[in-house]
């Protein structure tokens, strides 16, 4: 064990170096261009900070000795940092496991059985969150596309008839997904629950995204176990929840895997998020990176 957190910390500081080595760099040659406007600036400054985070990932060799999940998990522990890169500017880089939630896709897979127990086991949830299971027929409203019939599962379009409805790109789409719910059923339960919490809302395909039960959070794993009514946790609770994979039956794995694609396996995916800030302005990027592949996906950009 102390080997493993010890080849982590390795990693660990070996990132630190070349993100702050190889990011500073980069803006610095930015910064020399004075005459950009501020905002223009700014832009330049956060797709340097981009690029070379990606470059890092795929040229920092020492991530391909990440091969079991106590590695993975000190080193994501581990992993936290602020980089000053100059008097003005700061870059907070953060990584988790990409695999710990729901794929929100698999809401529309259907089992052999012609029954989804992802869908059943939310309705549960929700449920004993004390909100109406129409909730969930809205989310796939609001995830759906464009209907030439026009139907839909709600009237959310009538009151929102720009609102995008390919996939949740913004928290603004939930914010109006949350108000319609409230106006329709006289009820403000949807403001307890963080969807973010729960899935992952990306462009994946079904059969190749597997849920990692080593990374799982406590609201995920309750939902898959059925645990609905557990009593609410403090956050350094819920931040030390880890599944252990060992006192798992075989039967309970089993179970696990037909139903929401979840395994014991390590997934090296991880999720990157980018907080760029200089005075007033701030820029978050959030993206996806194998490890195996060493190809990135899920770009999501907030300025």
């Amino acid at each position: 064990m102390f080997k493993k957190n010890a080849i982590a910390l390795l990693i660990t500081m070996f990132f630190i170096m070349a993100i702050t080595i190889t990011i500073g760099v980069s803006l610095g040659h930015i910064n020399s261009a004075k005459e950009n406007l501020s905002s223009e600036k700014f832009l330049l400054q956060t797709t340097a900070v981009l690029d070379d985070m990606m470059k890092i990932l795929k040229e920092t060799p020492e991530l391909d000795d990440i091969n079991d999940t106590q590695t993975f998990r000190a080193f994501l522990l581990q992993y936290s940092t602020v980089v000053p890169l100059s008097t003005d500017i700061m870059v907070e880089v953060k990584l988790e496991s990409a695999r710990s939630k729901f794929n929100f896709n698999a809401l529309k897979k259907n089992t052999a059985q012609g029954e989804n127990a992802l869908k059943n086991a939310l309705i549960g949830y929700f449920n004993a969150k004390m909100i109406n299971s129409e909730y969930l027929y809205l989310l796939e409203d609001l995830t759906g596309g464009i209907k030439e019939d026009g139907m839909y599962n709600s009237a959310l379009f009538d009151d929102n008839p720009y609102l995008f409805r390919d996939y949740i790109s913004s928290d603004e789409q939930i914010k109006e997904l949350n108000e319609y719910y409230k106006k329709i059923y006289h009820d403000n339960s949807v403001e307890y629950i963080n969807l973010h919490n729960i899935f992952n809302f990306g462009n994946y395909k079904n059969s190749a995204y597997v849920i990692d039960l080593n990374f799982v959070n406590r609201d995920v794993f309750n939902i898959m176990s059925g645990n609905y009514y557990e009593q609410e946790n403090t956050d350094a609770e819920d931040d030390n929840f880890f599944v252990d994979c060992e006192k798992l039956t075989a039967e309970e794995k089993e179970n696990l895997k037909r139903k929401f694609n979840a395994s014991c396996d390590l997934q090296k995916i991880i999720t990157v998020t980018l907080l760029v800030t200089q005075g007033k302005q701030n820029a978050e990027i959030k993206f996806e990176y194998n490890i195996k592949t060493k190809k990135g996906s899920n770009f999501v950009y907030k300025i």
